[in-house]
């Protein structure tokens, strides 16, 4: 079989129309099987641009790849031996996008390869030597290409690959994603988009297992995996206010489960609902509150701590919602730490769980001290603390995740979801429990709109 032809067709975003080309520009796209990936800057990755590379069927002895190159219609041959010594190699991957579209209508020959064992047939030893070159983000993906590559391991480890990311929209763009990494002090352009051309906004609400829940106009909730590409959309709710809303698993899991809670302050009443695996609505549970037991809560995402979705109140009291049996209480004890009724609408409170125990934060605006506390269960009060030595935060403005202090430095950190930029250079701000201050200063920094910190996991 020859190549005699290569048709290209790309389609506009504001068209339903396929569109012929003659060129990729600067890009590079790598083919096999049915999987695909392009790289958006060949150039920057030591790589031909408006080139087309095919990986073909195993045979003998290797595997062949085919390169055709566009700017003059030619295409060359060269087949890489298993048993080769793959020699130095050096590739630095920048910007990649992985593409995987299905189109309708095609056959398929009876003669086909499965992709999975086209991409795990390469040498193990050319693989590793890429694996050391490529960045963060695209180490992340190795296993959306071939399952088989999961077990690849870098000789020169990622220091931050347990850090969270801060996912960020970009409005100017339609709402494209863009992730920074406050370890690196890198961005990264996801490529992916959230916005469905509504003009209700859609908004990034929490984060967990590389899933994100997006909730957009009156009541629509969606969850999402922006590093896989896949969206699943939730029956919509009767109202779209609510003071926090979370998730527990991963789609899918039978202990899956979405939690959303509205305190209606205005009329005594605290409504819950809750969503599981095959549900066709969402369970709504409502409970009236006693005059005494007021709960103005916190704009906080609950969090999971002994199997009961707890919430924080504005006054440092707290509220448990019991998804087995369906049940709001809040507790008589913590008693308040703060008079409610005289509080500045921008303070916050978030809730954390670390080490089986539960951290309360309270803060307040214009770069004013934290204060951190933790729940002395022994005697239901809070106990303020002054060292988390142990842990660094990463706050938004709805959640906390919290992981281990992998450096000395790292520790007594609270990340918060802005960034100083100098001569284009991010910069992370975080504000130091030790210090008791934020660094760098929290005047004058970049602080994304619509923005959480994400985890990523594939």
């Amino acid at each position: 079989r020859r190549v005699v032809d290569v048709d290209i067709h790309v389609k506009p975003r504001s068209k339903d129309t396929w569109e012929s080309v003659d060129n990729i520009g600067g890009r590079a796209i790598f083919i096999g099987g049915h999987n695909s990936s392009l790289v958006s800057n060949a150039a920057q990755a030591k790589l031909q641009p408006n080139c087309i590379h095919v990986l073909g069927m195993p045979r003998d002895g290797g595997i062949p790849l085919y390169t055709i190159v566009l700017d003059d219609m030619s295409i060359s041959f060269e087949q890489e031996s298993s048993k080769d010594n793959a020699g130095a190699v050096s590739c630095e991957v920048s910007g990649t996008k992985l593409v995987d579209e299905k189109q309708g209508g095609q056959k398929e020959s009876g003669d086909h390869v499965s992709s999975t064992s086209l991409w795990s047939s390469l040498p193990r030893d050319l693989l590793e030597l890429i694996v050391q070159e490529v960045t963060f983000m695209d180490y992340l993906r190795l296993p959306a290409v071939c399952k088989g590559w999961s077990g690849l391991t870098r000789s020169t480890p990622i220091h931050d690959a347990k850090s969270p990311l801060l996912l960020t929209t970009r409005a100017r763009t339609q709402g494209r994603l863009a992730t920074f990494n406050p370890m690196t002090r890198k961005k990264y352009d996801l490529g992916i988009y959230v916005s469905s051309g509504d003009p209700e906004p859609q908004v990034l609400r929490c984060s967990k297992r590389g899933w994100v829940l997006v909730t957009e106009g009156e009541g629509y909730v969606s969850m999402m995996n922006p590093l896989k590409g896949v969206i699943l959309c939730l029956p919509p709710m009767d109202n779209d206010y609510f003071s926090g809303i979370t998730f527990i698993s991963e789609p899918g899991s039978p202990d899956f489960m979405v939690v959303c809670v509205s305190d209606w302050r205005g009329l005594g009443t605290m409504t819950v609902r809750t969503w599981r695996n095959d549900d066709e609505d969402w369970t709504v549970t409502e409970s009236e509150y006693q005059v005494p037991f007021l709960f103005p809560t916190a704009s906080h995402n609950p969090v999971l701590f002994d199997g009961e979705f707890y919430c924080l109140g504005r006054d440092g009291r707290l509220g448990v919602f019991n998804p087995n049996k369906m049940t709001w209480r809040v507790l008589a004890k913590p008693e308040p730490l703060y008079d409610a009724t005289s509080m500045d609408q921008n303070e916050q409170r978030y809730l954390v769980v670390w080490k089986e125990q539960l951290i309360a934060i309270f803060t307040v605006p214009h770069g004013e001290p934290m204060r951190t506390f933790r729940l002395d269960r022994s005697q239901m009060a809070w106990s303020e603390l002054e060292d988390l030595s142990d842990v660094v935060l990463f706050m938004d403005s709805r959640n906390v995740l919290a992981r281990p202090a992998t450096r000395e430095d790292l520790g007594n950190r609270i990340y918060v979801q802005s960034f100083a930029e100098t001569d284009g250079a991010a910069t992370a701000v975080f504000y130091s429990v030790k210090k008791r201050q934020y660094c760098p200063a929290s005047y004058g920094n970049i602080e994304p709109v619509n923005s959480i910190w994400f985890e990523p996991n594939l």
